[in-house]
C-alpha cells in the first residue's frame, strides 16, 4: 500500500537535472515480507507514458547521492534486491518502507503531466 509520494527536481553533476519520486510503502499484509518491487511512471499530457523504471523499496537514496552519483549507478541502487539473499531485510505487517527513484533524460516538461507508483510484487520472508 502506498503511504505517501512526493516528486521533485534536482542538478546532478553528471547528468543535468533530474526528476525523482520519494515516498513511503506499506506492508499490508499479516505476515512479514521482504523484496517489495515498486514501478514509477512518468506520464506525458495525453496518459502515454513517457518514462518507466522497475524498482525496489528499501533503497533510499540521499540528496547527496541524487546530485553527486551517475544516474546509471542510482538506478543500479535501487534496482538491487535490499540486503543480500540470506539477509534480506524483513518488513513486519504494517511496517513502511521508504523509496527513491530517479529519472534522467527528461522529455520537454511541457509535455509531461504526471507521474504514478504502483506495488508490483513482494515474496514472504
Amino acid at each position: 500500500h502506498l503511504v505517501e509520494t512526493s516528486a521533485s527536481f534536482i542538478d546532478n553533476q553528471h547528468n543535468g537535472q533530474l526528476f525523482y519520486i520519494q515516498g513511503r510503502v506499506r506492508n499490508d499484509f499479516p505476515e512479514s515480507r521482504r523484496w517489495i518491487r515498486l514501478r514509477a511512471k512518468l506520464l506525458y499530457t495525453d496518459g502515454r507514458t513517457a518514462r518507466q523504471l522497475d524498482f525496489y523499496a528499501g533503497n533510499s537514496l540521499s540528496q547527496e547521492q541524487l546530485q553527486s552519483l551517475p544516474l546509471d549507478n542510482l538506478i543500479g541502487m535501487i534496482q538491487q534486491r535490499p540486503g543480500v539473499e540470506e539477509k534480506a531485510p524483513s518488513i513486519a505487517a504494517q511496517e513502511e518502507v521508504c523509496f527513491t527513484v530517479p529519472f534522467g533524460d527528461l522529455p520537454e516538461l511541457t509535455k509531461l503531466s504526471d507521474y504514478s507508483v504502483e506495488i508490483l510484487a513482494s515474496q514472504p520472508s
